[in-house]
């Protein structure tokens, strides 16, 4: 059988029992770890604190991924030192005590992802050397670095020195540039101001993205209550993104229709 050309695997196969219940291949392994990986840029609270998790990267521990693949922490340091070796992945890791995490970012995540590279690089059974490939990183994607020396350097400082932008104050007001639309800069104050009011630090907003995204928060509905969808989201988000420490805007306008219905049932004020 040809090894040309693409298939599509849903993102439920990692959940579903016949992927998880046995111990994990190599192979599958590394096939886990790109459906595991973030398809968008989004916003996640590690230990209190916020950290931006790019498109293609894993944010995880090696004690999470051991119990996942049902592998020993050892075997799961050689498969991540095996995969940097061979250019596969890039990793960062914070090994602070109660907040330590592994963050792994997938080496031209985008170049097999991305939609725009479905047609030409596969018609007529044409191949990709896939080999060659992955060994130079996505310029997709920029990988945060950690100073020698600076042990725990968060992830959000990291970001910043790769151009991603830090969590300061005067930086944070540069992205949220006032929008011509006075009801969206009304909505990104009252994200800033309830993230702020949670997690003691303000958030990392990208500009451009989060004023599109309070746009379509806005869209048919009035801006008392596409504040109050943001302010909701923030005091009792729905289980599933409290669960994954998911709370970006983007994150906002997906459980919209749930804080709604929540709302229309039990009647919360």
């Amino acid at each position: 059988m040809s090894a040309a050309g693409w298939v599509r695997l849903h993102r439920q196969l990692a959940e579903h029992p016949l992927w998880t219940q046995e111990r994990f291949t190599r192979g599958q392994a590394w096939v886990d770890l790109i459906m595991l990986a973030s398809y968008q840029e989004h916003i996640v609270i590690h230990g209190n604190r916020p950290l931006t998790v790019q498109r293609g990267q894993v944010l995880t521990s090696q004690v999470k991924l051991a119990a996942r693949w049902k592998w020993n922490r050892k075997t799961v340091a050689g498969f991540m030192i095996s995969l940097r070796k061979a250019k596969m992945v890039d990793i960062v890791t914070s090994k602070e005590t109660d907040t330590g995490y592994t963050l792994i970012t997938l080496c031209n995540y985008g170049r097999f992802q991305d939609t725009a590279n479905t047609g030409a690089d596969i018609e007529n059974g044409a191949t990709l050397d896939i080999g060659a490939d992955i060994e130079r990183t996505s310029s997709g994607h920029q990988v945060p670095t950690i100073n020698k020396g600076k042990k725990g350097k968060n992830l959000a400082d990291a970001d910043a020195s790769a151009g991603g932008g830090a969590l300061s104050p005067d930086s944070t007001k540069r992205r949220r540039a006032a929008p011509a639309d006075p009801n969206v800069k009304v909505v990104l104050d009252a994200y800033h101001d309830a993230f702020r009011d949670k997690y003691g630090s303000p958030p990392p907003l990208n500009g451009g993205k989060c004023g599109a995204i309070a746009r379509q928060l806005l869209r048919g509905r009035p801006v008392a209550e596409a504040v109050w969808l943001v302010r909701e989201f923030l005091d009792a988000p729905p289980q599933f993104y409290a669960d994954k420490n998911l709370c970006g805007m983007e994150h906002v306008l997906a459980a919209a229709p749930t804080l709604l219905a929540r709302k229309a049932t039990v009647g919360r004020p």
